[in-house]
């Protein structure tokens, strides 16, 4: 298997990725992966308990999964105890995610899956503006869609989309992958990255999976086979 371009598993690894990098394990191939430090990853409790995923100055954001019988899950920004904006995801089977948040506390991006930690994943974006109402801006996401799966798609599962970090406060670079399992055939696992403007879903910039490992403060963990020493 080609482990360089193997998709962005972030909750199946999550424990080895924080583990740190030991000498021995440099040798071996990198993913990039959400940087800790540029958002939070969360699991959302069973229905029907919300869950807080972060506060940030008097903004809240919870997350509360649908009941049992219904798939999905609701987002709620809230300010003084007081809901100011929902956001409900319908395909949503996966309690884990990420939310990524811009360095002035104004912009978020939401990773989910409608699956497992292999996805398919799926991005949402919001900013809360001066006026302190929130915009969804998630349909800017589409011109990557639409770019990525032109060129690259896999016609059994499909193809993921993650918000990796926030570049600017308005600018989010976004990791478009091929799904990454052997029925997508050579394109398994295929990257490439963008950097949009979310505000008007103008792509800024692409690049290749090499280009994005080489940005500055892109995060990455290391894969290994099993067989491997010091996993």
């Amino acid at each position: 298997m080609n482990w360089k371009r193997n998709s962005l598993y972030l909750f199946a690894f999550v424990a080895f990725a924080t583990s740190g990098h030991s000498s021995a394990l440099e040798d071996r191939p990198h993913a990039i992966t959400q940087c800790s430090w540029g958002g939070r990853t969360f699991s959302l409790d069973d229905y029907p308990q919300s869950t807080t995923i972060g506060r940030f100055g008097d903004l809240k954001i919870t997350g509360r999964m649908r009941s049992s019988g219904d798939s999905g899950a609701i987002f709620t920004f809230s300010r003084s105890g007081h809901a100011i904006f929902q956001k409900r995801i319908n395909d949503l089977f996966n309690p884990n995610g990420w939310l990524g948040v811009s360095t002035d506390g104004r912009s978020f991006a939401l990773n989910t899956s409608n699956g497992g930690a292999a996805g398919g994943w799926s991005v949402s974006v919001f900013r809360v503006e001066e006026d302190g109402r929130v915009r969804d801006l998630s349909t800017s996401i589409q011109t990557v869609k639409k770019d990525f799966s032109s060129r690259h798609f896999c016609k059994t599962r499909g193809n993921n989309y993650e918000a990796i970090q926030w570049r600017k406060n308005d600018q989010l670079l976004i990791a478009a992958s091929v799904y990454g399992t052997g029925d997508c055939g050579k394109e398994m696992g295929f990257t490439e990255g963008y950097l949009l403007k979310v505000a008007t879903g103008k792509i800024l910039s692409r690049m290749s999976e090499q280009q994005m490992l080489e940005l500055p403060y892109v995060c990455t963990y290391n894969f290994w086979q099993a067989g491997d020493p010091n996993p």
